[in-house]
């Protein structure tokens, strides 16, 4: 073909479906497999969230750093886990 493999939807892999009418069901089976397993490599493992930047502050300037409101690391889980 020419500038595209489906005719319908003219998109290289076809996303109308048109381009995969003559294969058979364990081809499409086979192509759903490999599609999931893409999907399920981009979730995420961990859902732990990352460190603050700001963690390796000396602790002298993290009790400067301290309000009426709660320590530092309080006021920091507020803010970036809302904790």
């Amino acid at each position: 073909m020419g500038m595209s493999d489906c005719p319908k939807c003219w998109e290289t892999p076809c996303v109308c479906g048109y381009g995969y009418r003559d294969w058979d069901r364990t081809r499409i089976q086979n192509q759903i497999k490999m599609l999931q397993g893409i999907l399920d490599s981009r979730e995420v493992k961990d859902p732990t969230p990352p460190k603050p930047v700001i963690s390796h502050i000396p602790k002298e300037l993290k009790a400067k750093m301290s309000t009426p409101y709660g320590s530092f690391e309080d006021n920091l889980n507020k803010v970036f886990y809302n904790k």
